[in-house]
């Protein structure tokens, strides 16, 4: 048997089965707006927040965070651009920092979704493809080049032109030279958003002539014979 009142004095024991009521003012069962529960004849009640609108207050939540990708020539990768897009209705725009690399994800903080009962918005993450090049590759923050050279610079030494993101610079290749060959051309690679830059790695690759003429025939077997016992194949054990 249950019954609500009002009381400010110790509700009297029940005496059928556990009982729930509201106490509209401060006594000894908790104070106003609260719920308490008693078990019959023991008493001893708990009390909570009365229940509002069917479910009490929600928590406010984040919003759900939002991805994207974006494509990039080479060279706006190298020097920063910045991209708008447009998702869920709204126009955001995408600042890319200078020397950002193929693969990077970007956060947009704020740019996801909405949040829920007050919460705050989701972030945006955006993937950046860049586009190859058709001269320079990239290792980090280095560029990588591939120089073809001719037998005779190789052997006999050379000066040569080699093309850089901004111009061109002067590169020595000593006699000798191997093909496979990598240079090193300090500051000429790829300058990051915390201000370091990278090199320029040449590597040279000889280049073999596939129609030769009398003369120059005559001059390679020359050259042959005079060095009868070379075997550049020695150290693999033939």
């Amino acid at each position: 048997m249950c019954a609500t009142w009002a009381t400010s004095s110790v509700a009297p024991a029940a005496t059928s089965s556990t009982c729930e009521w509201r106490i509209s003012s401060v006594g000894p069962a908790g104070p106003a707006g609260r719920r308490s529960t008693c078990s019959a004849g023991s008493g001893i009640c708990s009390a909570g927040r009365a229940r509002t609108g069917g479910g009490g207050a929600r928590r406010p939540r984040p919003g759900h965070d939002l991805s994207s990708e974006i494509g990039l020539t080479f060279h706006e990768a190298i020097s920063g651009t910045t991209r708008t897009l447009t998702l869920d209705g709204q126009v955001v725009k995408v600042k890319i920092p200078k020397g950002v690399a193929n693969g990077a994800r970007i956060r947009v903080k704020g740019k996801g979704g909405s949040g829920v009962n007050g919460g705050p918005a989701g972030d945006l993450y955006v993937t950046v493809r860049v586009a190859s090049h058709p001269v320079f590759g990239r290792s980090g923050k280095n560029l990588t080049l591939t120089v073809p050279v001719t037998f005779p610079e190789a052997a006999l030494g050379a000066d040569i032109d080699v093309p850089t993101l901004s111009g061109s610079v002067r590169l020595r290749i000593p006699p000798g030279t191997p093909s496979g060959k990598t240079f090193r051309v300090r500051g000429h690679g790829v300058e990051t958003a915390d201000g370091t830059t990278g090199d320029l790695l040449v590597t040279v690759e000889v280049t073999v002539p596939t129609a030769l003429s009398d003369e120059e025939k005559s001059v390679l077997e020359r050259l042959r014979d005079a060095h009868p016992g070379e075997n550049p194949r020695a150290h693999l054990g033939v």
